[in-house]
């Protein structure tokens, strides 16, 4: 299984929402809002592991785009889960128990606010 091909495929699922998509942490300078950042995470064949993915905005309706992105992120990632399919193996994402979406503010800038869900991931072999 290539853990390579695996960030890849959440990352094109991701993009799916048509905004950019970084890892956290690898966000370029001068990056325009809004964008999406996701924190990798590795399972051991057939375990689960958890993931989080962040939409950023900075604009005049930031709070408002945002809740609406969480409501498109959450019609990609139903309840049952999404199936990815990569070169190696394969990904279900689902969406994690309790706190599945929150908001938060950006600590280095206020008018920055993301929406983030947390999801779990089941790594398997192909």
């Amino acid at each position: 299984m290539s853990m390579k091909q695996y960030q890849r495929s959440v990352v094109a699922f991701l993009r799916e929402t048509g905004l950019p998509v970084y890892i956290s942490g690898q966000v370029p300078a001068g990056a325009s809002f809004p964008f999406i950042t996701l924190t990798t995470a590795y399972a051991p064949f057939a375990q689960s592991a958890g993931l989080t993915v962040t939409a950023w905005f900075r604009e005049e309706h930031a709070h408002t785009r945002c809740v609406e992105m969480m409501d498109q992120l959450c019609s990609l990632i139903p309840e049952e889960g999404v199936l990815l399919r990569y070169h190696g193996g394969v990904a279900v994402l689902r969406r994690a128990a309790g706190s599945f979406v929150t908001l938060v503010n950006d600590e280095t800038d206020r008018q920055v606010i993301g929406g983030r869900m947390r999801l779990n991931v089941h790594l398997y072999d192909a």
